[in-house]
């Protein structure tokens, strides 16, 4: 199952965006995959939606990202979370609080996160598809 990053979801979303293409030659790619996005990930998009477009822009972006499954951050996933932000703490790898909770609701299911952001590396037992 991978599980798309926010910043995935923006390349895949920006036509304009650099990255952007790279986002749709990996879907393209992999059509055999089960998608799933992180709630985390899947709300700090909407955000941007509603901050930009309000209502309008999280309606538009629901429909845009309606390919995929939805991945919730549930107790156990939260969990991992705390073990996640404790590990990179004591190892002096902190990342912020967001990417702590998608790479523990994506570590907990077993995904596969995919994402350009290098940091997800320090993640012990998290996989990661950079593209």
């Amino acid at each position: 199952m991978y599980c798309p990053d926010t910043n995935f979801l923006i390349d895949y979303l920006d036509k304009e965006h650099e990255a952007s293409e790279d986002a749709k030659a990996l879907l393209e790619a992999n059509t055999d995959r089960e998608y799933r996005i992180p709630s985390v990930a899947f709300f700090e998009v909407l955000r941007a939606g509603a901050r930009l477009r309000g209502a309008a822009g999280v309606a538009d972006l629901i429909e845009q990202l309606n390919w995929a499954d939805h991945l919730p951050l549930t107790p156990s996933a939260a969990r991992e979370a705390a073990l996640i932000d404790g590990e990179l703490e004591q190892s002096g790898q902190k990342i912020n609080l967001g990417d702590v909770l998608i790479a523990g609701t994506v570590r907990e299911a077993s995904g596969m996160l995919v994402t350009r952001d290098s940091h997800f590396q320090n993640v012990d037992g998290l996989d990661v598809k950079r593209y």
